[in-house]
């Protein structure tokens, strides 16, 4: 798929690969498509932390690959139905809560 990371530069490094680099405040500087890019990422940062704390994906009683990732598509299929269901029903504000909609 030619997927790169892209990953910013601290300001001190000379052979830079990409043109994206942190400074000293540690805000990322560079070509606006790669900073646009960089800022996309927290928001998958917070899906994987929400992913942790809600379905119990931090303990994990499963072993092997297979088995771990079919826990973590299950865990994430529960969390994407709920949010459908919370703007089914007209409450958005429910879309991050599972515990509602448990019986």
């Amino acid at each position: 798929m030619d997927a790169e990371p892209i990953i910013p530069h601290p300001t001190n490094v000379k052979d830079q690969l990409i043109n994206l680099w942190e400074t000293k405040r540690f805000k990322v500087k560079g070509d606006p498509i790669l900073v646009s890019l960089y800022r996309q990422r927290m928001t998958v940062e917070r899906n994987f932390k929400a992913g942790k704390l809600e379905p119990t994906m931090e303990s994990l009683r499963w072993r092997g690959a297979a088995k771990i990732r079919m826990h973590v598509a299950l865990c994430y299929a529960c969390m994407y139905a709920v949010a459908i269901t919370a703007n089914k029903i007209g409450r958005p504000e429910l879309a991050n809560s599972i515990a509602s909609f448990t019986y």
